[in-house]
């Protein structure tokens, strides 16, 4: 992780190729840490906002989003706008790297950390829920 004076840097590796897309369920249960989640707006291939590519994109693309929204959620601005990229740096690797602006690098850092713990424990709840089926 790097702290630039304009975004933090994060590098990201999914731990198997299993975890590396959304699924809805994830989404649903996201929603309710991070209820605005659909709404951002984002550049993709589908549509204009998260909502659009949700239940289907990486993992590292969730994680950003619910660092963005923390972010929205603690800063002193208002309207705050905080801007964010996700890119796979070595896919093959499962490799992808976060990018994302901030107002208080300290903020945008616990933010960071908590989604993705979040993720985290989404990504092992799907698992048990896997092997519990099979």
């Amino acid at each position: 992780m790097t702290v630039r004076p304009d975004r933090i840097v994060a590098d990201i590796r999914v731990a198997d190729e299993a975890c590396v897309l959304t699924s809805e369920d994830m989404i649903d249960k996201a929603l309710s840490r991070y209820p605005h989640l659909l709404d951002h707006a984002c550049v993709n291939d589908r549509g204009e906002t998260f909502g659009a590519v949700a239940s289907r994109t990486s993992v590292a693309h969730l994680v950003e989003h619910m660092t963005i929204e923390g972010q929205a959620r603690l800063s002193s601005g208002a309207k705050r706008l905080f801007v964010g990229k996700t890119s796979w740096t070595n896919r093959a690797k499962l490799l992808a790297r976060v990018e994302i602006s901030y107002e208080d690098d300290l903020v945008a850092l616990s933010s960071l950390r908590a989604a993705v713990l979040f993720a985290d424990y989404l990504l092992r709840e799907r698992e048990e829920e896997n092997s519990s089926r099979r």
